[in-house]
Parts: C-alpha cells; structure tokens; sequence
C-alpha cells in the first residue's frame, strides 16, 4: 500500500495508531486524509462519513473488494493489494 500511495501522490503515506474509519486503518497523506485500510464493509455508513466517498480504499483480496462495492456508491475507487495495477 505503501509503494502504490507514494507513486499515486509522490509523498509517503501515514497510518495514526489508534483510529479508525469504518473498522479500518485511515491512511494520511501531508497530513490530510487519503484513504482508508482494509474497510470492514458492513461498517461503511456512506451517510455518516461524509467525505468517505472521496477517499481510496484498499482491500486485501477481490472478494473483500467485491463486498465494498456492493454498497459503494458510483466513482468509489477500491484497490486490491498485491495485485499489478492495484484496480
């Protein structure tokens, strides 16, 4: 995850100790929130995280992927790790 945010953006990526978004790790870039570790998909409330939309989510495997989207709204961008191209 690391390698694939530092290309995207050109800055390393920052995980804080301690919170969470939606089960998951948030991912900081020049401070700011990037996008979010391994969601737990049946903790996504699109509604109560504005912004959430917004941000890059990383999945593990296509399954875990496969189950965000079903409840991601349009233009959500999912990224499967380990995987060559990421999407």
């Amino acid at each position: 995850m690391a390698d694939w945010v530092q290309t995207e953006t050109g800055s390393a990526p920052q995980i804080r100790d301690g919170s969470r978004i939606a089960g998951g790790s948030p991912i900081y870039v020049d401070g700011k929130p990037y996008g979010v570790l391994r969601p737990e998909p049946k903790q996504i409330a699109w509604q109560q995280w504005p912004g959430l939309e917004d941000l890059v989510l990383f999945a593990a495997t296509r399954d875990e992927r496969n189950r965000i989207a079903v409840t991601a709204p349009n233009g959500v961008r999912i990224v499967v790790l380990g995987r060559p191209g990421g999407t």
